[in-house]
């Protein structure tokens, strides 16, 4: 929604790179999107990007006092919204379908006190609606979706804490003792009824000596990787989504956790099938730009489509906003991430701000809003989106890969064949041994695929899996989701919702004045807005926009 919001168009593509950069990595230099500024400067709020729909929520303005107001992006300008609490320190949730869920946060102006309040923000009518309040006053803690209904909690300030579970119809229902009092502890869901829950600093701001780590189903733990490199506590609502990089619908639960040992080194932990380990990159993430001033890294995110992570740093005194953008798949399958090291001049104020929030947008812009400069007394209103990537075309068609034909269908089956020849082989059928033969068997079965999809419809079942493809196909589901993920590219999970999008334009196209809604949900889509958001995402315009430029 971002790219047609008729906002000053200052973006542009990359301008090249310069040699000696920090660690010596060359220095991609970003564009920078100037926005509005807020209505309102705050900061301890929580920022995120429902449907691309850029919105803040909460925190504290000018003077240090508690502000009952969100803005979301849109049309060119920032619009006020009502909220029914104040959220200053508050926790935030993105739920599977989009909606947005906030919650507790300090009482008082100056950061005093802790609160019950709870509401929902549904991004479709831009209002708030209240839900069950906490058990206990919460403020720096962190609340992770189980479900769009089930929230785990951990974390307070100031006061006791406790794992809880919270139901958005009747309030939390159960509560866990906590190995330790924690404040903005990471939530990281292990399996579907586990998750492991940790932080470096405790309900009192003090730090640990060990960390321990507490399970919802088994004894707590400590794991010595966790000392030695040290989680760091990030704000910005708690929002846990940021760090997963593993596919739930398929059963795979991992994450990239940020951390730093006590020389300073900042470096990227990983948390797969329930282990830590560290991700090894080609090069240590640097820690001083290229005149020797610190980089004080401050936020992360990931990107699951690119198999990327972005590292925010904190603006420097030189008015300079760094990002180094890590290249995690390659870590995750054995070998080095890559770095990249990206830099835009982006400050006007007079001294370095301790702390800006971000949020990452598709494509891999990030949004900045709102922060503060020398202290919490005086937040800041700016707004802008960094552009580390050249800006993406607008397409009305994401179908390419289907018509490509059969060269490039063959060619990416080969190198789909080298890439997992050391994992597991294709099925042999009828003693099948020859490279030609497997490639035609990949191919036969991608067609299959297809046609399973385009002439059944498959993909308007909601809960659609991989294992429901391989049973109609009378196939193994590990050679269906190496074909998809081998010649399309991407996630099971996108190339289904390609389908359902591919749908809603052929729907559109027929019957323009048709329900928007409906259609989304006809498709198979869970909620309207996670249909928005997907639409967004993949083809870069909104379902209004598309279709207003699809007429021309």
């Amino acid at each position: 929604m971002l790219l047609a919001c008729g906002a000053p168009a200052l973006a542009e593509e990359l301008a090249g790179e310069s040699a000696g950069g920090p660690g010596g990595l060359p220095v991609k230099q970003m564009t920078v999107e100037r926005l509005p500024d807020l209505n309102v400067p705050r900061s301890a709020h929580a920022l995120v990007a429902p449907g691309g729909e850029l919105t803040v929520i909460g925190g504290h303005s000018t003077g240090f006092v508690l502000t009952t107001t969100a803005e979301y992006f849109k049309d060119g300008r920032w619009h006020i919204v009502e909220t029914l609490y104040p959220h200053d320190f508050g926790a935030c949730a993105v739920l599977p379908s989009g909606g947005i869920i906030v919650a507790g946060g300090c009482a008082e102006p100056f950061g005093v006190g802790r609160s019950f309040g709870v509401e929902r923000y549904d991004p479709a009518s831009h209002s708030f609606t209240s839900l069950p309040i906490l058990d206990r006053k919460r403020a720096r803690f962190t609340m992770a979706p189980l479900s769009d209904s089930t929230l785990l909690l951990c974390g307070n300030w100031g006061d006791s804490d406790a794992m809880a579970f919270y139901s958005t119809q009747n309030g939390e229902d159960m509560t866990l003792p906590a190995a330790q009092g924690r404040s903005l502890p990471f939530i990281l869901q292990t399996e579907p009824d586990n998750a492991f829950i940790f932080s470096i600093q405790g309900n009192q701001d003090e730090g640990w000596d060990s960390i321990c780590v507490d399970q919802l189903h088994g004894d707590p733990f400590t794991v010595p990787l966790l000392n030695e490199w040290r989680p760091m506590c990030m704000e910005g609502g708690g929002i846990m989504d940021r760090y997963f990089i593993g596919d739930k619908a398929l059963g795979g639960y991992a994450w990239l956790i940020p951390a730093s040992r006590d020389d300073g080194q900042f470096g990227i932990l990983k948390l797969v099938d329930g282990a830590f380990s560290l991700l090894e990159t080609a090069e240590p993430v640097p820690m001083q730009d290229a005149a020797g001033q610190p980089l004080q890294w401050d936020a992360l995110h990931v990107d699951r489509a690119t198999e990327c992570a972005y590292l925010v740093s904190v603006p420097q005194l030189s008015g300079k906003m760094w990002v180094c953008k890590i290249g995690y798949g390659e870590g995750l399958r054995g070998g080095k991430a890559p770095l990249t090291l990206l830099a835009a001049d982006v400050w006007t104020h007079g001294q370095s701000p301790i702390y800006v929030l971000s949020v990452l947008l598709s494509g891999g812009r990030i949004a900045v809003a709102g922060g503060y400069t020398d202290d919490n007394y005086h937040p800041i209103a700016d707004a802008f989106i960094l552009h580390t990537e050249p800006l993406l075309q607008k397409h009305a068609a994401v179908w390419w890969w289907i018509v490509a034909g059969t060269v490039l269908l063959f060619g990416v089956a080969l190198a789909l064949l080298y890439r997992h020849r050391k994992r597991a082989e294709l099925p042999p059928a009828g003693g099948v041994s020859t490279i030609g033969q497997r490639i035609t068997q990949m191919s036969d079965l991608m067609a299959r695929i297809q046609t399973l999809m385009e002439e059944q419809e498959l993909f308007k079942k909601t809960d659609l899996k991989v294992e429901d493809i391989a049973e109609e196909l009378g196939t193994n589901a590990a050679y269906v989701r190496q074909c998809i993920t081998g010649a399309y590219g991407g996630s099971f999970k996108n190339f289904v919702n390609e389908y359902r999008i591919r749908y809603v334009q052929q729907q559109l196209k027929k019957h323009p004045d048709a329900k928007i809604t409906a259609l989304a949900l006809d498709a198979g889509f869970s909620s309207t807005a996670t249909f928005y958001r997907n639409f967004t995402s993949i083809t870069g315009q909104s379902p209004a926009a598309w279709l207003k430029e699809s007429k021309k």
